[in-house]
């Protein structure tokens, strides 16, 4: 079924949100950001993976609280993943995270 125009804005909103904070964690050695968009029973899947550099697991389990962020730069930051996963939750979704090799890392949107 196709969705409805507010559950499309919705969705770009969070995908939205996952590329910048992607391209915003891209350093001039570590710059490489991969977007794939697949379905599966009758489910939307987008993945967008980023190379990193240090990130720890106890840091990966905050990511979606609210308030929590890793960037340092004095700006104001910890809402975009919380308010991507209340989103995702709101239409019954799943968001999830994964490191790969300590070197990769990719947020999985399913709706």
């Amino acid at each position: 079924p196709k969705p409805s125009s507010a559950a499309s804005d919705v969705y770009k909103r969070q995908v939205g949100t996952l590329i910048d904070n992607a391209y915003e964690a891209c350093t001039e050695e570590k710059n490489q950001v991969l977007i794939e968009i697949d379905s599966q029973n009758d489910k939307l899947i987008f993945t967008i993976k980023n190379q990193v550099e240090n990130i720890g697991l106890g840091e990966i389990s905050h990511f979606f609280e609210k308030g929590f962020s890793t960037k340092e730069d004095g700006k104001k930051h910890g809402l975009g993943l919380y308010n991507a996963k209340m989103l995702v939750n709101r239409y019954h979704g799943e968001i999830t995270v994964e490191i790969e090799e300590r070197k990769y890392i990719s947020f999985v949107v399913v709706i």
